[in-house]
């Protein structure tokens, strides 16, 4: 009995401690707009793989820290901010992003893709940079939505965010394109029409996410590979923002809790 009631205790103490830690991150500060990269005070930091193709046409991914503004610098793994937040607003009307799809839902911004030495790489007319999801891992759905390319970005800046599905089906996304770069006036250079795309990753399951990606050059219409480059692997890994974490702590608390008061300890 006394060994019961000191495991007992050691679980209610437990217990409390993690109440507290859900309290705090729920009682946090909805920011107005949802949490992104780096950008502002606060935020989360970027996280950037940074795409080239070296002189041997290999594309080459360097995954780690983006410049941030605000001086922020990511916690690794990533984390999905809570689904505490039933209040973002669409702002379409005003030439902004319906963040409603959001609401409710666990989400990151974190991960973008952003050309390295930019001006010093291309690839031929007609071809384009593509990024394929070619494995992901996870308790349940993991969604992309399209996010911004960059203040500077003529063709989507950073504040118009669209959040349309993209790798759809597991399908490849253009991520530069050259005959784009070429059209504008003056033209990109290698960044082209993928400055620094930071996507929305969506899950309404928390858990821990991986994916695989394949960034490769391929025709710029049909996607399909160009077997003269080279194509490059990278892996991302998700984790669940601390409060469900802490609640999936409290399910396993009340389990032994249960387990104890069956004699079954």
């Amino acid at each position: 009995m006394n060994r019961l009631l000191s495991r007992l205790g050691a679980v209610v103490m437990a217990i409390g401690l993690v109440v507290l830690v859900v309290s705090q991150v729920q009682s946090a500060v909805i920011p107005p707009n949802p949490m992104m990269t780096g950008g502002q005070a606060g935020e989360l930091g970027m996280y950037h793989g940074m795409i080239s193709i070296n002189p041997a046409n290999e594309i080459v991914v360097h995954l780690g820290p983006g410049m941030s503004p605000a001086g922020n610098t990511p916690e690794l793994p990533l984390k999905f901010t809570p689904d505490t937040h039933p209040d973002y607003t669409d702002e379409s009307g005003t030439g902004g992003p319906d963040w409603t799809v959001l609401n409710g839902r666990h989400f990151n911004a974190q991960l973008g893709w952003i050309a390295e030495n930019a001006g010093t790489w291309t690839v031929p007319s007609g071809s384009a940079v593509w990024i394929e999801p070619i494995s992901v891992t996870g308790p349940g759905t993991l969604e992309v939505l399209e996010g911004g390319q960059g203040a500077t970005s003529p063709l989507l800046p950073m504040d118009q965010h669209t959040l349309d599905p993209i790798f759809v089906g597991g399908q490849p996304w253009k991520w530069f394109d050259r005959d784009i770069a070429d059209s504008l006036n003056p033209p990109f250079i290698a960044s082209g029409s993928g400055i620094m795309t930071h996507n929305w990753y969506v899950t309404d399951t928390p858990g821990l996410y991986e994916v695989q990606y394949r960034i490769y050059v391929g025709d710029a219409t049909t996607g399909v590979l160009d077997p003269t480059y080279t194509p490059a692997q990278v892996n991302v890994a998700w984790v669940p923002e601390p409060a469900s974490t802490a609640i999936v702590l409290l399910g396993t608390l009340a389990l032994v809790c249960r387990r104890g008061r069956n004699g079954q300890l």
